[in-house]
This record gives structure tokens, C-alpha cells and sequence, in this order.
């Protein structure tokens, strides 16, 4: 049975909790925006959207930051997210950019699914130059 996109929308989006709640039980006290937990998330998610009969995949990027405060040494830190094959779309999916928030102007909600890839990420490391022009790094 085919799925539509609203099922696959909304399956993904219990999937999405359901690996959010795994991660915040097993490192919550420790990690509680999740940072540094973003493979094992989309590792997570894979696994549970296909048991629902989901297509996904594992992808990684960089979350380009829009404060220049930052911890890491650079405004931007590498991150895994998912993509959720819908026909010949992929949707983004995500479950831990909350460990963002504090680099980022807009709040990043616990699970995230988009048609388009969020503003801050980019699929490659951003160059220097639009590090500068993004945050006056």
C-alpha cells in the first residue's frame, strides 16, 4: 500500500518525537538540547520510518550560526539530518537542532520537517567568506 504525504508527514513527525524522547531518556540530564547526538538521532529515525514503510536517508551538513558568539571556534559545526524520500521529493527532517539554539535567531522547535532545508543549513562547509557575510566572523 502506497502511503500518501500526509501519512508520511505525519508518521515522520511521530517518528521524530519518538526519537527525540529515546535520546532525552538515555542522555537527557547530560545533553538536553541533544548536541552532539544528531547521527545517532537520524540513525534512530531511519530505522523507525521504515518500519513504518518510509523511505529515508542520513545526510550531513553545517549549521551555519547567526550570533558571532560562539564556543566551537568557528560560527558554524557540522551536523547529520535525515531526508524523507516523498516521490522525487526529499523532506528534512530533524530532531536535534535544538542543540543550535543559542547561535541561531530563530528557535529551532524539537522536531523539525520541512520540504526545503532550514535557512542555517548548508550542505557544504561554509567558505570564509560567507562566514563573514553571514555573521561577521
Amino acid at each position: 500500500m502506497k502511503l500518501s504525504e500526509q501519512q508520511i508527514a505525519s508518521i515522520s513527525l511521530q517518528v521524530g518525537n519518538m526519537a527525540r524522547k529515546i535520546l532525552l531518556d538515555k542522555y537527557g540530564q547530560n545533553f538536553p538540547d541533544l548536541e552532539g547526538r544528531c547521527k545517532e538521532a537520524a540513525q534512530i529515525m531511519i530505522k523507525l520510518l521504515k518500519s513504518h514503510g518510509v523511505s529515508a536517508s542520513e545526510h550531513y551538513g553545517w549549521c551555519l550560526y547567526d550570533t558571532a558568539e560562539y564556543s566551537s571556534g568557528e560560527p558554524c559545526a557540522p551536523h547529520c539530518y535525515v531526508l524523507v524520500h516523498v516521490g522525487r521529493q526529499r523532506w528534512y527532517l530533524d530532531c536535534t537542532a535544538t542543540q543550535f539554539n543559542n547561535y541561531l535567531d530563530v528557535q529551532q522547535p524539537d522536531v523539525i520537517l520541512l520540504r526545503d532545508r532550514p535557512y542555517w543549513l548548508r550542505r557544504k562547509k561554509p567558505s570564509l567568506r560567507e562566514m563573514e557575510y553571514h555573521c561577521g566572523y
